[in-house]
């Protein structure tokens, strides 16, 4: 994939719509090169249909950007609000308030993020290695906050080492000194 055509691809994703738009566009594909066309004027040209035949759907408004609630009551709640910039935690959240449903059932435009459903895929095949995992995840977290703030400390306890080295050295001259 191109450079150019990755915020296409990330768009599909996060609509949900990347499986039907790649099914196309391998078809579309296939028929150009049939037609005689090089492999890249294929794949340019199957891209550009695929992208006109899959056009951005509507943006989301703002009354419509607080967390979306599906009208199906077994899709679980969107729990952030759209306009939010989606972290991992998030999807985290978002796959715990997920386990009692079905990932074939949910509506992949309500998921945060375009990898919430196979984070929820995998959670729910092998719930042991993914909590697994997140512990992992969690405590690498915690390590890297502790770490942030002992470099944000006022540094009262290194003038006091400092005061200790620098006594060190004074006492070291003197006795130099006397010898």
């Amino acid at each position: 994939m191109q450079e150019h055509e990755r915020p296409e691809y990330e768009r599909l994703r996060r609509e949900g719509r990347w499986a039907a738009a790649a099914e196309w566009r391998d078809g579309e594909r296939r028929r150009l090169r049939a037609a005689g066309r090089t492999k890249q004027q294929a794949c340019d040209e199957s891209w550009a249909a695929m992208l006109f035949k899959f056009p951005p759907l509507p943006a989301v408004t703002a009354e419509t950007s607080s967390p979306v609630v599906a009208t199906d009551p077994s899709t679980p709640k969107v729990i952030i609000d759209m306009t939010a910039s989606p972290d991992f935690d998030t999807a985290l959240r978002w796959v715990w308030s997920a386990m009692a449903h079905d990932p074939a059932t949910i509506d992949p435009a309500l998921a945060p993020q375009p990898g919430c459903l196979d984070l929820l895929k995998f959670a729910k095949s092998d719930p042991k290695s993914f909590f697994g995992w997140v512990a992992k995840y969690d405590q690498k977290r915690q390590e890297v906050e502790q770490t942030k703030r002992a470099f944000e400390d006022d540094q009262r306890k290194h003038f006091k080492l400092l005061d200790k080295v620098r006594d060190y050295y004074r006492k070291r001259a003197a006795e130099q000194q006397q010898r």
